[in-house]
């Protein structure tokens, strides 16, 4: 952003913030129970045999509980969004967050600070969440917010390594960004919630990857001392 930009991006702050205020009020019933409904949801994922989250008796020592993982952050996942497509992708975050998992997902105009500054809360987002959905679309293209937010997960994450997840709708390849040509893509499909649901399967293979490599980690580290205690 050049420094000539300066008055017109004071006033598409401002003009940001009032609608973040709108919307929080339109959405009041996803604000702020999305997080005490969250934690319910995880307790009782926790107690379910089929829950990815659940730690079993018979893994190793050192196995790593998902949901440790996960705690790790304030956010499972940053919906990164145009404004145009924000129907679509309050959609995606109502069907993420209403799974056995409890995803929690960051949405900007519900959940920014009020009267924050616009890059700082995108960069805090970013910082504060496990993966990065971004759903791109042709109004994502030619948004500069959008594009900001996707330089951003880049420069967060060179390599990705699952921690961005482009959601491509209604776009061929050839019009995708070509920063992310090369990554793994989950495309959207004509019946909505088959697209939900890969995103989901995204989101749960980070998490169980990074739990492989934490208790790897764990278990190498203190693989000596086990040795040590051992011989005694």
């Amino acid at each position: 952003m050049a420094g000539g930009d300066s008055s017109s991006q004071c006033s598409s702050t401002s003009d940001k913030t009032f609608k973040a205020g709108w919307w929080r009020r339109l959405l009041g019933k996803h604000e702020k129970t999305s997080s005490s409904s969250s934690s319910t949801q995880v307790a009782s994922s926790l107690s379910n045999p089929a829950s990815p989250c659940k730690p079993s008796n018979h893994h190793a020592v050192h196995m790593v509980n998902v949901w440790t993982v996960r705690q790790r952050k304030d956010y499972d996942a940053c919906i990164c969004h145009s404004e145009k497509d924000l129907t679509y992708a309050l959609d995606l975050v109502s069907y993420l967050e209403g799974q056995t998992e409890a995803f929690r997902c960051f949405l900007q105009l519900r959940d920014s600070e009020a009267g924050g500054s616009i890059p700082t809360e995108i960069c805090n987002a970013l910082t504060n969440s496990h993966c990065w959905v971004l759903l791109i679309t042709q109004d994502f293209i030619e948004d500069r917010w959008c594009n900001y937010q996707m330089q951003q997960a880049i420069a967060e994450a060179p390599m990705s390594n699952g921690r961005i997840i482009p959601f491509i709708k209604d776009l061929e390849h050839e019009q995708c960004p070509r920063e992310l040509r090369f990554m793994y893509k989950v495309w959207a499909s004509s019946v909505k919630d088959e697209g939900f649901h890969r995103i989901k399967t995204a989101l749960l293979t980070y998490f169980e990857e990074a739990r492989r490599a934490i208790a790897m980690s764990s278990a190498a580290s203190s693989g000596p001392g086990l040795e040590k205690q051992r011989e005694k």
